[in-house]
C-alpha cells in the first residue's frame, strides 16, 4: 500500500468518523444545554469541545489507517486471502 493510497484512506475515513460523531457530539451538547440554568451557552466551552471532536476524531482514525497498513503491507492481507464465496 503505498503513501498515496494510505493518504486517501486517512481522508475518507476522517470525514466517515467526523460526519458520524457530530450529530452525536451536538445531541449531548444541547441537552447539556436544555439542562442549564444559565440559558446562554459558553461559546468557549463549544469551541473546546470541537477541537476535542477533531482531535480524537484524528487519533481514531491515525489508529484505524495504521492498523490497517500493517495488516496489507506486513501480514499481506489482500482479497485473496478470504474464501470466496461462490465457488468456482
Amino acid at each position: 500500500m503505498g503513501w498515496i493510497t494510505i493518504a486517501a484512506l486517512f481522508f475518507v475515513i476522517w470525514w466517515v468518523m467526523l460526519f458520524a460523531s457530530l450529530p452525536i457530539v451536538f445531541h449531548k451538547s444541547g441537552s447539556q444545554a436544555d439542562e442549564s440554568s444559565e440559558g446562554g451557552t459558553d461559546t468557549r466551552r463549544k469551541s473546546r469541545r470541537g477541537l476535542v471532536v477533531i482531535l480524537v476524531n484524528t487519533l481514531a482514525t491515525a489508529v484505524i489507517v495504521g492498523a490497517l497498513a500493517v495488516a496489507v503491507n506486513i501480514y499481506g492481507l489482500n482479497p485473496d486471502v478470504f474464501p470466496h464465496i461462490i465457488p468456482e
